[in-house]
């Protein structure tokens, strides 16, 4: 036993080397991970966390458009925006430029979120050209979730050429008056904002009806441009397309549709709008109504809650896309024009737009986004083998299985920390012996939003294992280092559970005996045995290590070397400490019930 331990030991360093170059002759296998936005709806009704992340600032109304666009007013009626971006730095890839524009590139995710108009400060870069402080963002390219894959920027100096090595960071988010321009239409101060989109944005002012008090932002977005009418400020909005849905000052509803304003009927409390088609409202009986083209009627079915008609108490985004706060400020969401619901864990005052843009106000004022679309990963793994050889004839077959991992850090996904294990398993040399599994996580902590690189929550992380019923691991892989994957080295003996057949004589008095057979490893659902050197006493007269051509007891012995090192990292051990595929070598001979006391 000291002479095999020893062998074994100083043969290590080659039968890694050995491993890396005929992996190829027996597996081959490929991980592929994907970035999504997932529905985090399901995951926002209990309460062992929250889907509303505060965004700071105290407001007593926010709006928010289709694309993101936010905006605020105090209860000194200051008008505010909200910029978006955080503090978090995030390294840079590589850098041109183009006369003065200069472009970084970063990583795919997670990233930070920056938009055009907003400033960027680069440090670190070589050449130090391209850093800059509060430098404007000229262009922006976004992964999925609107995070910058690059930016674009005005450089101090031309002729840079290529850059690396810098950091680029963003401005702090916060609340940010906005222009004096915008915080007085016509001279008096905004009791109520409303916000479609970007370029789509209304204020109404505190002139008392009949005086006109409907203003719209104008093309330039630098000031306002009066409409001819007086609509109450408890019920009126702009839709992303420009259209005005209000109550005038009898009670009856208006809309503003290509520059003409016409009555539209209903008794609306409140009221929200997505386009000319689509408006929806809350009478002051507490009935939600939509208008069905010709006039408001009421939603049918009837909602499971009796909602709110308080002013911002409904929220509406594109064609299906609504929010409601019932009478004691729960929140629920449809995303299929009110035929259905969800509830979200939590009460608000206020909401405002829908899907990755809903935010609600608490009764302190404090804003809150609701975290309804979240980062999700996919691992797909996928490959075929050659090894796994050793079952009995009529007795099965050993069963090649992948498994996949995809879980979240901090406090993990919407599955826990221990995220979601997928695996399917086939039979070694069958016509499905190619395998494919995918695990998907859903990041239900992690709000993109922010885009923060440094939130745990945000951070993916996955693994995977190729799998042999009999010899245990073929390949494995994901976030370890190249250290654990060394200490992961496994040696064992796996046997068909042939008997000796009189032709030689075992080494010493204590090899007559195995501990470790084939046969019982010939299902998908068995654990592979974990035979050790130590475990199997008899390995040949000549004293090599593992000989393949010992008769009394046929051997596969094998090696798995998980992660980094290995490319699909099975080898086996053959004379002359040589290490070999098993491929065409000598399966012995007819195989017989082997016990942990056969004696030749």
């Amino acid at each position: 036993m000291k002479h095999l331990l020893a062998s074994f030991t100083a043969a290590i360093v080659t039968l890694v080397i050995a491993i890396l170059l005929c992996a190829p002759l027996y597996g081959q296998y490929t991980m592929t991970p994907t970035f999504s936005l997932a529905d985090n709806t399901p995951y926002c009704h209990g309460t062992s966390y929250s889907c509303l992340t505060s965004i700071g600032g105290v407001m007593t109304e926010i709006k928010a458009g289709v694309d993101g666009t936010i905006y605020g007013l105090n209860s000194s009626h200051v008008l505010y925006t909200y910029t978006h971006v955080n503090t978090a730095s995030v390294p840079i890839t590589a850098a041109s430029e183009t006369g003065t524009s200069a472009t970084v590139t970063l990583p795919a995710f997670p990233t930070i979120r920056v938009t055009i108009g907003q400033f960027v400060n680069v440090t670190g870069m070589t050449p130090s050209g391209y850093n800059c402080a509060s430098c404007p963002i000229t262009g922006v390219t976004t992964n999925f979730g609107g995070q910058a894959t690059s930016i674009t920027y005005a450089a101090n100096s031309s002729g840079l050429g290529a850059g690396s090595y810098g950091r680029v960071y963003g401005i702090a988010s916060a609340w940010v008056q906005a222009a004096a321009n915008l915080q007085k239409p016509g001279g008096l101060s905004i009791v109520h904002i409303s916000v479609g989109s970007q370029s789509q944005v209304m204020a109404l002012s505190s002139a008392a009806s009949p005086t006109s008090n409907v203003y719209v932002l104008d093309a330039a977005g630098t000031g306002w441009t009066a409409l001819s009418a007086w609509l109450s400020p408890n019920a009126a909005e702009i839709g992303s397309d420009g259209t005005v849905w209000g109550m005038n000052s009898g009670g009856t509803g208006w809309a503003y549709i290509n520059g003409t304003w016409a009555a539209g009927g209903g008794a609306l409390a409140n009221i929200t709008v997505a386009s000319a088609s689509n408006a929806w409202g809350v009478t002051s009986g507490g009935t939600l109504e939509l208008w069905n083209g010709t006039q408001f009627a009421a939603l049918s079915p009837t909602p499971p809650f009796s909602p709110s008609h308080a002013k911002n108490a409904i929220a509406v985004v594109g064609e299906t896309s609504l929010a409601v706060l019932d009478t004691a400020g729960t929140i629920h969401i449809s995303t299929d024009a009110g035929n259905t619901w969800s509830t979200i864990a939590g009460t608000a005052s206020a909401i405002t737009g829908a899907g990755a843009s809903m935010f609600v106000l608490n009764s302190s004022g404090v804003s809150y986004h609701v975290n309804l679309l979240a980062l999700a990963v996919t691992i797909t793994y996928a490959g075929g083998t050659t090894v796994c050889p050793g079952c009995p004839p009529g007795g099965g077959s050993a069963f090649h299985t992948l498994q996949a991992t995809s879980y979240f850090g901090g406090a993990g996904g919407a599955h826990g920390t221990a995220g979601v294990t997928t695996q399917a398993s086939t039979p070694v040399g069958s016509p499905g012996n190619f395998v494919t599994t995918s695990s998907t996580e859903i990041g239900s902590q992690c709000d993109t939003f922010y885009g923060l690189p440094t939130d745990p929550n945000c951070n993916a992380f996955y693994s995977f294992l190729a799998n042999c019923s009999i010899g245990g691991v073929l390949f494995s892989g994901g976030p370890a280092t190249l250290l654990a994957d060394l200490l992961s080295l496994r040696y064992g003996i796996a046997t068909t559970g042939a008997i000796w057949n009189g032709g030689w004589s075992p080494i010493g008095t204590s090899g007559r005996k195995v501990l470790c057979t084939t046969d019982t490893y010939c299902t998908a659902t068995t654990t592979p045995p974990l035979c050790s050197a130590e475990n199997v006493q008899a390995i040949g007269t000549s004293g090599v290590v593992c000989n393949l051509h010992t008769p009394w007891l046929e051997e596969i012995p094998f090696l798995t070397l998980p992660g980094a090192l290995g490319g699909g990292s099975v080898c086996f051990w053959g004379p002359n400490n040589s290490a070999v595929s098993l491929v065409g070598s000598t399966q012995g001979t007819g195989p017989v019930p082997c016990t942990t006391a056969t004696s030749p």
